[in-house]
């Protein structure tokens, strides 16, 4: 390729560069808000336990010199959906933490990649 070529290559990605910005910052506003949303409603991290395949359980993870916690839900389907969907949220939330962590580590490497160019073009 020819330097102008690449001269022109450079600045169609510039533009493309804001475009991408401006999408990863979209998109990480919504996750952070999502996530927000979902910790408002309340998360549980536990599992099911199911007593006589009637009485329900929920056992939260241990914790090092403590006693395994466990509440009783019972037989109250309202209090059953209750906490199944609090166990779903806190899943969702987790797979949304994860996301934007992915998104932030693009952004920081996208930011040094940039940083690096600016300052290799700066030199002339």
């Amino acid at each position: 390729m020819t330097e102008s070529s690449q001269l022109t290559k450079l600045a169609g990605s510039t533009k493309k560069l804001g475009q991408l910005i401006s999408k990863a910052s979209n998109e990480r506003k919504t996750i952070v808000r999502d996530m927000r949303s979902l910790k408002a409603k309340g998360l549980i991290y536990a599992s099911l336990h199911w007593r006589e395949r009637r009485y329900l359980y929920l056992l939260y993870p241990l914790v090092p010199g403590e006693p395994r916690k466990r509440e009783y839900i019972g037989t109250d389907p309202a209090r059953i959906e209750a906490a199944q969907q609090a166990i779903g949220r806190a899943g969702e939330y987790d797979r949304l933490n994860d996301r934007l962590h992915t998104l932030d580590a693009a952004i920081l490497r996208a930011s040094q990649a940039i940083g690096s160019a600016v300052t290799e073009l700066q030199k002339w």
